[in-house]
């Protein structure tokens, strides 16, 4: 079963959110030689808004074990216009492929305009 965490993203801000996984006996994931991904939709099966940038911090060391950062650009929070969801999916190196996280996505305008 998955986490759910649910974000709220200011358009034109950049955004990170860090998770650090833990196993149930509540070890550290080692996510060496697994990839990471994350989209936020619509819906489940709608639309594409975004796909986040996943970088796995340092897993050798006990520090960076389980940590992963989900990151998205200014431009790419300036063009989320409604509100969605999302979740991170770990691709092991087994083949399995296993939801992490999931939730909804909440879009806040921005009201300071920089220049104007």
């Amino acid at each position: 079963m998955s986490a759910v965490w649910n974000m709220t993203i200011v358009q034109g801000d950049n955004y990170e959110l860090r998770i650090r996984l833990r196993s149930s006996d509540g070890t550290y994931v080692d996510l060496s030689g697994a990839t990471v991904h994350s989209q936020i939709r619509h819906r489940p099966n709608g639309v594409l808004m975004a796909e986040f940038t996943t970088v796995l911090m340092d897993q050798g060391t006990t520090d960076g074990l389980g940590c992963v950062s989900l990151q998205l650009t200014a431009e790419q929070t300036a063009s989320l216009r409604s509100n969605g969801v999302y979740d991170v999916q770990i691709s092991w190196p087994s083949g399995t492929i296993q939801t992490c996280l999931a939730g909804q996505m909440l879009t806040k305008q921005d009201v300071t305009r920089v220049g104007s």
